[in-house]
Order: C-alpha cells, then sequence, then structure tokens
C-alpha cells in the first residue's frame, strides 16, 4: 500500500507509554494534521486490541486541520517482559483515504453517530491502491510520560508558539526586554486553548457568523434537548435543535397563535413545542406507522395527524386526547382543516385530506365531516363519526396526489399537487376539475400559501425552482399567471411562505421597492441510499435557503444579519434532506425539519449584542447600502484588549459578499472594541491603525484587566525562581 502523505503523524515513529502500573489509562495523543487538499478519512488500528483503546479510531479531516487520538493502555500484563525476551513491539497502523464523493461523506457522517456499518462499508469500498498508511511502535519507558501539550487552539493559531517562552527568555531568567515579558505573558495565556465563539472547545466550535469554522468536527458530541427552562439561546444567532424524535421528521405546524410547534415523523409520533423557546410540551400516540402530516384548527382547539396507517385520527389539542377516528382507503398522506371562512367554515368543522392507492383501491381525495359528537369524544362507529361528504377518486384523479389544500379567498377550492408536475384545482363542493397547472418539469415536492390564499408557491426536485403564482384571478384556464421564481442549486422537497404576504407587497417588490424582509423559504437535498444513517458534520445542500422578492421577475436570496453569505447560523445545519418548512407566525423564526430527525429554529432577524433589551435588529438594507456599522463611543472609550493569537484574511475562509471583514492582526497588537456583534464575535480596530477595522474571535484577545494579572503572576512566579 502506498505510503501516507495524505496526513503528517505527530509523533511520527514512535508512541511512548510508561511501564509503571500507576500510569495505566494515562491517554497518549496522536495528532493527525491534514496536508492534502481534500478531506481525508483516517483509521487508527493496533496490533494489541485488548491492550489499548483508541479514541476516535475513525474519522475525517478538513483542508488544514488536525484531529487528535486518544490511545489509552489499559492495566500492563507484562509488556516490560516481552520486551526483555525480544517479542516484536506493539504497533500501530495509521490508515487515510480521500472521501471525493457524496457517498463517502454520508457514511462517515454515518460513522459519526456511532453507526458503525457506515465506517465498515467506507473502508470496505477502499482500493488497496489508493489506500495510504503509516506504521507506528510502541514504546515502554521508565517513569511517567510527559504528555503532549494540548492542541486544540484554532488553526493558524499562536498557540503553540505561545506555549513556549519567548526567545532569550529561559525558565528562570526574566525577559530582556518588555517586548519579550509582555510575549511570555501572551504565551501563558495562549497555553490554554481557547474556547470556541459559543463556549465550547475549538473541535466543536459553532460556525462563525461571517465565515465557516476551520476546526475539525471529531469527536463531536451529539446535541441533546435542554431540560425545561434551559433551551434558550445564548446566541440569538445559534439555532435551538429539537431533538426527540428518533427517525426522520415529516411534517411541521403551527397553531394560530404562533405559540405552539406540532412535529410529526416517521417514529409514529407527534410532538408539541413551545415557541419561540422550543420546550417540549407533549407527545401524541395512536399511531402504527409513520406519521404523514398534521393540521391545526383554525381555532387552535384541535389538531388532525394522518399516516401509513390509512387512519386519520382527530385530538384535542391541549390535553393530546384522542378524540375520534377516520379510515382513508390507502396511505393517508396529507390532512388539512378548512379555514373559517368559505363554505366550510363557521359551525361545520371539515378537512381535506388524501390518499394513495392500495391494491384495489383507488388514490382519492376526501373532504371529511366531523360532528359534535367527535369533538366531545362521544363518536364511536357509525354514530356521530366522522364521514366523507365529498370524494375524488382516480380515474378521475389522474394520479395519486401528495398534498391537498385549500386555496382562494373563500377556500371554495381545493388544490392538489402531483408527481407528474401538475398542480390541480377541484370544487370543494360539487368534486368537479376547475383549473390544471403544469407547474412544474417533473414531480411537484410542495405547495405553500399565505394566509390569505391568493398566492401560491411551488417548488420543485427535477427543475429545482421555486415558483410564485399569483391566484387572486381565479384558478381556471390562463387565469394564474407565475410572478417570481427562483433557479436553486438542489432538489427541493419543501417551501414556506411568509404568512403576511400579499400580492401588493410583492408588486411593489417586482417595480423596483427594495425588500428587508425573508418571503420565502426553501430546502431539500439529494437523497442519499442511507441518508438515515447520516451523522455529525455540515453540508451545505442541507440547509435551509431563505429569499426574498425581488426586482422584475426574479427572487433574490436574503442574508439576515450576522449571518453568513448563505443566511447560515450559528450551530451548522441539517445532516440530511430538509422534508418540511414554516414560518412562525408572528415572530422570526424560521423552522425545518429533515431526514437526520431534527427540527431547527433559526432567528431571521437576530437581537444584536448591546442593544435594548429584547429589541431585534432592523432587517438588512440592500447589499448596496450595507455599511460598516458606526463605532459605540461608551464601548470604545473603555474597552481595550490584547490580541493572545494572530487572524486575519489568510488563515480563515471568508465569503466575499460577507458584509465585514476579519481584521488582520498579530499577536500582542492593542485592540479598540467597538462592537458585540454576538456568537463570540468582535468588531474592532488596530490601536496603532484605526482606519483597519473588522472582526475577530473574541478568544482570540484578552482583556487589559486579565492582561495586568497574567503580568503580575508571572512576575512573582520569576521572584520566586530567583
Amino acid at each position: 500500500m502506498p505510503a501516507l502523505t495524505l496526513l503528517t503523524c505527530s509523533p511520527e515513529a514512535q508512541l511512548q507509554f510508561s511501564k509503571s502500573p500507576q500510569s495505566a489509562g494515562d491517554p497518549v495523543r496522536l495528532r493527525l494534521v491534514n496536508d492534502s487538499e481534500h478531506l481525508v478519512a483516517y483509521k487508527v488500528k493496533s496490533t494489541a486490541p485488548k491492550q489499548f483503546v483508541i479514541k476516535p479510531s475513525t474519522g475525517s479531516i478538513r483542508k488544514g486541520e488536525t484531529a487528535e487520538v486518544s490511545i489509552v493502555r489499559k492495566a500492563p500484563e507484562g509488556e516490560a517482559e516481552a520486551a526483555a525476551t525480544g517479542k516484536r513491539p506493539d504497533r500501530f497502523l495509521v490508515q487515510a483515504a480521500i472521501v471525493d464523493t457524496d457517498e463517502k461523506r454520508l457514511l462517515l457522517h454515518a460513522a459519526h453517530r456511532g453507526k458503525a456499518q457506515g465506517a465498515a462499508q467506507f473502508w470496505d469500498g477502499v482500493p488497496k491502491d489508493v489506500l495510504q498508511e503509516q506504521q507506528l511502535e510502541a514504546v515502554y519507558v521508565d517513569g511517567p510520560v510527559a504528555p503532549e501539550p494540548n492542541d486544540a487552539s484554532p488553526p493558524g493559531s499562536a498557540a503553540e508558539e505561545g506555549a513556549r517562552p519567548a526567545k532569550g527568555a529561559s525558565k528562570g531568567k526574566r525577559p530582556s526586554s518588555p517586548e519579550q515579558e509582555a510575549d511570555v505573558t501572551i504565551g501563558k495565556a495562549s497555553d490554554v486553548s481557547p474556547p470556541g465563539p459559543t463556549g465550547r472547545a475549538n473541535s466543536r466550535t459553532a460556525t462563525p457568523p461571517p465565515a465557516q469554522a476551520t476546526t475539525s468536527t471529531e469527536g463531536r458530541e451529539p446535541l441533546n434537548l435542554k431540560k425545561k427552562g434551559e433551551n434558550k439561546r445564548k446566541d440569538d444567532r445559534a439555532d435551538v435543535v429539537l431533538q426527540k424524535h428518533s427517525r426522520p421528521v415529516t411534517h411541521v405546524a403551527v397553531d394560530p397563535s404562533g405559540k405552539v410547534l406540532y412535529t410529526c415523523g416517521k417514529d409514529k409520533l407527534v410532538m408539541a413545542w413551545s415557541l419561540p423557546e422550543g420546550e417540549y410540551l407533549k407527545t401524541f400516540e395512536g399511531h402504527r406507522g409513520a406519521v404523514w402530516s398534521c393540521s391545526v384548527s383554525p381555532d387552535g382547539t384541535y389538531l388532525l395527524s394522518c399516516g401509513a396507517d390509512n387512519m386519520v385520527l382527530l385530538w384535542e389539542a391541549s390535553a393530546a386526547r384522542r378524540l375520534a377516528d377516520a379510515q382513508l382507503p390507502g396511505v393517508a398522506r396529507d390532512i388539512a382543516w378548512a379555514p373559517r371562512s368559505g363554505p366550510h367554515g363557521g359551525g361545520l368543522r371539515r378537512a381535506v385530506a388524501c390518499s394513495n392507492s392500495f391494491k384495489d383501491r383507488p388514490a382519492a381525495i376526501a373532504l371529511l365531516d366531523f360532528p359534535a359528537p367527535c369533538f366531545r369524544g362521544l363518536a364511536s362507529g357509525d354514530s356521530g363519526g366522522p364521514r366523507a361528504v365529498l370524494t375524488i377518486e382516480e380515474p378521475t384523479l389522474p394520479s395519486g396526489p401528495t398534498q391537498v389544500a385549500f386555496v382562494g379567498s373563500d377556500s371554495s377550492t381545493i388544490c392538489s399537487v402531483h408527481a407528474s408536475g401538475e398542480i390541480l384545482f377541484w370544487s370543494s363542493t360539487e368534486g368537479h376539475m376547475i383549473g390544471r397547472l403544469e407547474a412544474h418539469t417533473g414531480a411537484v415536492s410542495m405547495a405553500a400559501f399565505p394566509s390569505d390564499r391568493t398566492l401560491m408557491a411551488s417548488c420543485g426536485r427535477t427543475d429545482l425552482l421555486v415558483k410564485l403564482w399569483d391566484l387572486s384571478k381565479g384558478v381556471g384556464p390562463g387565469q394564474i399567471q407565475v410572478l417570481q421564481t427562483h433557479q436553486s442549486d438542489r432538489p427541493l422537497n419543501a417551501v414556506a411562505l411568509r404568512p403576511s404576504l400579499t400580492r401588493a407587497e410583492v408588486v411593489a417588490a417586482m417595480g423596483g421597492e427594495a425588500r428587508t424582509v425573508c418571503d420565502v423559504l426553501i430546502g431539500g437535498g439529494q437523497d442519499a441510499r442511507d441518508v438515515a444513517l447520516v451523522g455529525a458534520g455540515t453540508d451545505d445542500q442541507f440547509e435551509p435557503l431563505q429569499l426574498k422578492l425581488g426586482e422584475g421577475s426574479t427572487m433574490a436570496v436574503y442574508h439576515p444579519p450576522n449571518h453568513d453569505s448563505k443566511g447560515k447560523g450559528a450551530g451548522g445545519g441539517h445532516f440530511g434532506p430538509i422534508h418540511a418548512l414554516s414560518f412562525a407566525i408572528e415572530t422570526d423564526l424560521c423552522i425545518s425539519a429533515a431526514e437526520d430527525g431534527n427540527v431547527r429554529l433559526r432567528s431571521l432577524y437576530p437581537v444584536v449584542a448591546g442593544s435594548a433589551a429584547g429589541s431585534t435588529a432592523s432587517p438588512p438594507q440592500p447589499a448596496a447600502q450595507a455599511r460598516t456599522p458606526a463605532p459605540q463611543p461608551a464601548q470604545a472609550a473603555t474597552t481595550k484588549m490584547i490580541a493572545k493569537f494572530d487572524f486575519g484574511a489568510d488563515q480563515i475562509e471568508w465569503p466575499a459578499t460577507a458584509q465585514h471583514k476579519p481584521l488582520n492582526m498579530k499577536r500582542g497588537q492593542e485592540l479598540e472594541v467597538l462592537q458585540d456583534v454576538g456568537s463570540g464575535w468582535l468588531l474592532g480596530r488596530l490601536v496603532d491603525s484605526p482606519q483597519t477595522t473588522g472582526l475577530f474571535p473574541s478568544n482570540y484577545a484578552m482583556s487589559f484587566p486579565e492582561y495586568s494579572k497574567l503580568q503580575q503572576q508571572q512576575q512573582q512566579q520569576q521572584q520566586q525562581q530567583q
């Protein structure tokens, strides 16, 4: 097999372990540095697996990043005697391979989540002629082994240099100049690895506001749902992640008050969460198969859910109490309550549902009526139970619908979404077809509507398009017009429209009026054979994309304040295709649900640090008008820091379209803080070059009081040594 050139091992040839039984259990660190231009997977093995514990034994390292492998020796069982008798020493094998396909990345993600099958499939698929490897020997020494210094500091930082005395400042010798004294003081501070911008270790640092994190994802612990009262954002840019579903999440729905979120999953459950906190409230258990959709009644009192068990269940939302059920002829794919207005509102409690064909039963759309006994939990069988008052079946239906909804200002029309690329419109009172829209080339994934239902957004998996349609003139032949489109870079599964969006706003934007809010959410991503195994890591294709109305016929990308150029918040994104999206009513949240089983709540208009409590950032200005915020005099007069690490554009991948640039600073330079922008990032400038401004991580600098304290401690240590 080829020699190892993709990675550099430190140490290179030998790993030292103490012969002392008391030292058993002390970790020996092996550092792996990716010197290549690729994402590289690694694996570490031992010839004595019963004597050594290797963590992590497999993982991946991005370009220019470092992974640390901890090797723990168990209680000694005759190593010294074995060495004396000439037994061949224990050895370690480091193997590496380039990760150059999406399939390989997904398998590695599976391994990161503890799925051994993902790692096994990856390494089984690596040809021997491209698998690189390097051997290291285990050497046993008398006495304790000096541990390697912790190298968790960011790539390109001066942590290692700072951990050593400055030139001319040997042990017991006072630095010969004030500059060297300052260097030693900063080195003392740098000897401790700085926490990431969100307060966690650098190896788990969240994505910074305007740039991509450059630390390794190896060893990342899975996120856990926080206890009640602890699920609040420490950083307003950071996503709140809801993780109670054990399988992919298929649908999300927000109640009319905007305070409760309902999520459906393939784990047969519906769950309720508080908004905007994301606290878990309750679980609705009753389905015997995957739950595909749910819908909240117009008053928020009741919940309908439907699933693969062919059932539609009616629940009392506040108590998660099952009240009634109705069985459809096939798998129930979607359910939607009738709005208050229109022929099915008021006292009649009606909903529309759709089902797939099953055996000899055709695909169908059913308008369900729920009599009063249903809502008191008194319905049983044919006595007061739900009933279909209108049914549209194949062959009247050209194919099985994947989604149904009420449309139009009076909600007298039902629309159905089809894999053929069509969206069909039906009379909700008579059941005949009113209009047919050739919406997309290939399957239509989803349609979405604002509150007044006079607009419609649709998205496609094959053509990668999202389209905004005008339904205000009707849905008959020639009446529906496309207003704006957006060409995406990925297959689309989900779309959502801002609930308050109106046709007048669209017309104004098309005429050139600048938009400062997010109007449309889209998401999806490519499918993979084992996508349910996808684990830790990030992939841009699984990020929700945020759009705003643009000038003319094209939507524009919306860039939230303090997010990166792709609208990405702190903490990364989903690890599998997005299945559902929603705006939280009357709040600033983007809600996304995906194949990874997670639901993420992301703020679209983050709170700016230092602003009045509870105030949110103003929607961003158009890119052409964006300016660097003016310095805040109160902070500038009192907040000065000393740089602990080098930082700049040459050490981090920085989006070209970011509003702010990185502050190019050197270790020991004096900095002036202008603004705390959140997520552990500061806007500042160099004291000796005030015109140079930019962003830098707060953990790359220390305050003046901290610097003075370290200087005093350093002087005391030197006096004691003398």
